[in-house]
């Protein structure tokens, strides 16, 4: 099965307005967009706090879904702004962080630069400094880290073992160094 592109629809059944509208695609794996908005909400770990307490505010089982399938990824976008900009023309409104079309939030190239020129010129006092310096590395948070370290779980040489061969071969670190059977 290829990859499905869909724009969705979520309405609140108790007054059959709409909520939020999206993208989505069904893949290889059966994994869908919907389920992913309706598992993160249940966790209370949706990117988009809004939606996520307005959802839990009507309850999961009051939110209808309605998909209509696209031919492409492009198409399914393109359906979705426009949906976007005329359900916000009817007066509704959305939970959508965005206008739509692509694919979530992107800093302009211009707030991209303001955003790094600010961060540039930064300047923290000695004071701010010190107060960084000194919540990392009080007597207090030295000691508990020492407990900490104290009491882990020592792995065996049978388990180091099993991970050192689980990894050969593969790339890690920075430059990206294979793991041999050399160690």
């Amino acid at each position: 099965m290829d990859k499905q592109f869909y724009t969705y629809v979520l309405i609140n059944s108790l007054d059959m307005m709409p909520i939020y509208i999206g993208k989505g695609c069904n893949n290889k794996k059966g994994f869908d967009r919907i389920y992913k908005h309706f598992w993160c909400i249940k966790n209370r770990k949706h990117y988009n706090k809004y939606l996520e307490n307005k959802i839990l505010k009507i309850g999961m089982q009051n939110i209808i879904v309605k998909k209509l399938y696209a031919e492409s990824e492009q198409e399914a976008f393109d359906t979705e702004a426009t949906w976007i900009k005329y359900v916000k023309q009817l007066g509704c409104s959305l939970c959508n962080l965005t206008e739509g079309g692509n694919g979530g939030w992107h800093h302009t190239e211009i707030a991209k630069r303001k955003i790094s020129d600010s961060a540039k010129h930064r300047i923290f006092t000695k004071e701010t400094i010190n107060k960084m310096r000194k919540w990392i590395r009080t007597e207090e948070y030295k000691r508990k880290l020492s407990t900490a370290a104290k009491h882990r779980h020592k792995m065996t040489d049978e388990t180091k073992n099993k991970i050192r061969m689980i990894m050969l071969g593969k790339k890690r670190g920075k430059y990206k160094k294979k793991i041999t059977t050399k160690s």
